[in-house]
C-alpha cells in the first residue's frame, strides 16, 4: 500500500489539474449536446412505438418460449399419466417401499371408478 510521504511529489501534479480547467471547443460541445439530443428522441420514440407486453407474454419469456413450454407440457401429462394409471413395477416399488405385502397395496392402489364408468356418470 502507499504511504502519504510517497505520494507527496504528486500533489504538485494535482494541484496544477485542479487549477486549469480543460478547453474543449465550441464545435465540439455543440456536436456532443446535438447527438445526445437526437438519441435522446430517438428512444423516445423507441419507447413510445413499442407496446406493454401481456401476461402471457411474460410468462413464454420466463419458461424458455414455445420449446420449452411443449417439454414442460409433456413432462406434465407423463407425470399425470403415470400417477393416474401406475405400472405394475411401480406398485411393486410401492410395496416395498411401505413394507407391506401386495394384497394391502393393491387394496390401496385400486381405482373403485374405471374411466368407463366416471364417463358414463358425466351424463
Amino acid at each position: 500500500m502507499t504511504t502519504p510521504e510517497n505520494d507527496d511529489f504528486l500533489e504538485a501534479f494535482f494541484d496544477d489539474a485542479k487549477k486549469s480547467a480543460p478547453v474543449v471547443p465550441d464545435g465540439l460541445m455543440a456536436r456532443m449536446i446535438a447527438d445526445a439530443q437526437a438519441e435522446t428522441d430517438r428512444r423516445a420514440q423507441i419507447a413510445a412505438a413499442s407496446a406493454p407486453k401481456s401476461v402471457w407474454s411474460q410468462i413464454m419469456g420466463a419458461v424458455g418460449g414455445w420449446p420449452a413450454l411443449a417439454g414442460l407440457s409433456a413432462a406434465t401429462l407423463t407425470g399425470v399419466w403415470i400417477g393416474l394409471n401406475p405400472p405394475t413395477a411401480v406398485s411393486d416399488t410401492m410395496a416395498q417401499v411401505l413394507g407391506q405385502d401386495g394384497a394391502v397395496v393393491s387394496d390401496y392402489l385400486f381405482d373403485p371408478v374405471t374411466g368407463f364408468e366416471l364417463a358414463m356418470l358425466e351424463g
